[in-house]
């Protein structure tokens, strides 16, 4: 799974590279229901990705046990995680990477 955000200014990684986690256990969101395995910022590679001023943030996450998770509703089989958990989840991990007063405003 990726998201994107898009940021105001220059990205915290300001080269043109792919930025891994590299922490020990994958996840150290409380509930681990994301695992950030990378993020790359595309406009530092072509200033086509973002409009002037701004810049992209692609954050790709691997799913676990609980991210994939699903149910049953209505007869349909949906993700447990909602798409604003998801996205309320990796922005807690960005901010453990950057700080929050950094991440917020993507």
């Amino acid at each position: 799974v990726c998201l994107y955000f898009a940021l105001k200014g220059l990205p915290p990684v300001t080269d043109p590279i792919l930025v891994l986690n590299g922490e020990n256990k994958l996840s150290s969101v409380g509930d681990g229901s994301t695992v950030i395995n990378n993020i790359c910022f595309p406009s530092q590679v072509s200033s086509l990705y973002a409009p002037d001023g701004m810049s992209l943030a692609s954050v790709t996450i691997i799913g676990n046990e609980k991210l994939m998770a699903k149910e049953s509703r209505d007869g349909k089989d949906v993700y447990v995680l909602s798409d604003d958990e998801l996205e309320l989840s990796v922005r807690s991990q960005l901010a453990e990477w950057w700080s929050k007063e950094v991440t917020d405003s993507w």
